[in-house]
């Protein structure tokens, strides 16, 4: 499993930021100089091939000034092609151009540029990014939205060898003031089809955020990945992949699931607090493919706020009516906190255990709040409220390792 954990400078930022970590890209340090010449090194760009390294690019011939030839040498990758000064520079490991000064560079000067691998390349898990668009499409969510962003993404699963097909695209209305994703998943990937016509596709989740200043913190592995964003003073937060299926891949072969923090309505603001506004682990709207592979909804709350009973497919410790909610329980004697497993319960169209989310549990609100860690003896979990609700059962813990 990996993590990343930072702050996004927009909604589109986090898109961005949350792509490159689940392909695996690199990051790279500033690059650094030694020589007379007085030319710089701009757009350096790492890859999901960039390794742990050193990057060393040192001038070896400075016949033709404003045309010196480098060669390049990862301390891993070895002897990499060589670049040209004015050129654009790609390779699997890195990308940069180097720029002509006033002073022409010399034999010897050189460029050290530290580079960083991806977590998830690192894991072995990173996805696939199967196509991205950002021409705004014209089947937008709602009629007022522009659609910004769009990306098709494939993972791996814990095998290295599944396929598991996961899209999100980020859409906005300046008037309505809310900048959101609309989450989802399919069983295939068409490059002729349009985002909502994907092969077996689900309906849509979504996740409200703003146009703003955005700490994050992503965890994912070859299955599925979690995001909690933290808007203002609420928690927006997604589930996409995999969960644990209680069966084997012949008997459930493709348990999926799908969920943000809203399902029936794209146009909320983030500062909604409506029983619209309900993040997946205690949703209004969750969607599981189920073992035929049809998606299914799962709901613990209505949009006018009545709990979800017989026949809706709930989600487990939070479902049910009041009387059965957790919101008695509180830490262990010894001040630790026990940490249960988020259930899928099907009611329609059979009853059925499905299985559990991969890295979410139950954990009590009562002396406790979202951000704190909790480790169960062998985990350490963060805990993250539901939107904007406190109660001592709208919490849920988020396994960071």
């Amino acid at each position: 499993m990996s993590t990343q954990t930072g702050t996004a400078t927009s909604y589109l930022d986090l898109l961005n930021q949350l792509r490159a970590f689940l392909t695996g890209v690199g990051s790279a340090g500033a690059p650094s100089f030694a020589g007379t010449g007085t030319g710089t090194m701009s757009g350096v760009t790492c890859y999901p091939g960039t390794k742990t390294e050193t990057i060393t690019v040192k001038c070896t011939s400075a016949a033709t000034p404003g045309a010196e030839v480098w060669s390049v040498t990862g301390s891993v990758s070895g002897a990499l092609a060589n670049a040209t000064t004015g050129v654009a520079y790609t390779s699997a490991e890195i990308g940069f151009t180097i720029n002509a000064g006033a002073t022409n560079f010399a034999v010897n000067d050189q460029f050290t540029i530290a580079t960083t691998q991806g977590a998830m390349s690192a894991a072995g898990s990173a996805w696939t990014e199967l196509a991205k668009n950002s021409t705004p499409y014209s089947g937008q969510p709602g009629a007022n939205d522009t659609v910004d962003f769009e990306t098709y993404l494939k993972a791996p699963g814990l095998s290295g060898t599944e396929a598991i097909y996961l899209n999100i695209r980020a859409f906005h209305y300046t008037s309505g003031d809310y900048y959101n994703f609309e989450l989802r998943g399919a069983q295939g990937y068409n490059a002729s089809n349009a985002f909502t016509a994907q092969p077996g596709i689900s309906p849509a989740a979504y996740v409200y955020l703003w146009n703003q200043s955005t700490p994050y913190w992503f965890i994912a592995n070859g299955q599925r990945v979690i995001v909690v964003a933290k808007v203002s003073t609420v928690y927006e937060m997604f589930y996409m992949g995999k969960f644990l299926p209680y069966g084997t891949p012949g008997q459930y072969p493709y348990p999926v699931a799908i969920g943000g923090c809203g399902y029936s309505s794209s146009d909320l603001r983030f500062s909604d607090t409506s029983y619209s506004h309900l993040a997946f682990f205690d949703p209004n709207g969750l969607l599981v493919c189920d073992s035929a592979n049809a998606w299914q909804l799962f709901q613990n709350f209505n949009t006018g706020g009545s709990m979800a009973q017989s026949p809706y497919n709930n989600v487990w410790p939070y479902c049910y009516c009041s009387s059965d909610r957790p919101n008695w329980m509180s830490a262990n004697l010894d001040g630790t906190y026990s940490v249960f497993p988020v259930r899928l319960e099907q009611t329609s169209p059979a009853p059925s255990v499905l299985g559990e989310l991969d890295g979410v549990g139950f954990v009590t609100g009562n002396s406790n709040s979202s951000e704190s860690t909790v480790n169960d003896g062998t985990n350490n979990w963060m805990v993250v409220q539901n939107v904007f609700r406190t109660a001592a059962d709208n919490y849920c813990a988020v396994k960071m390792a």
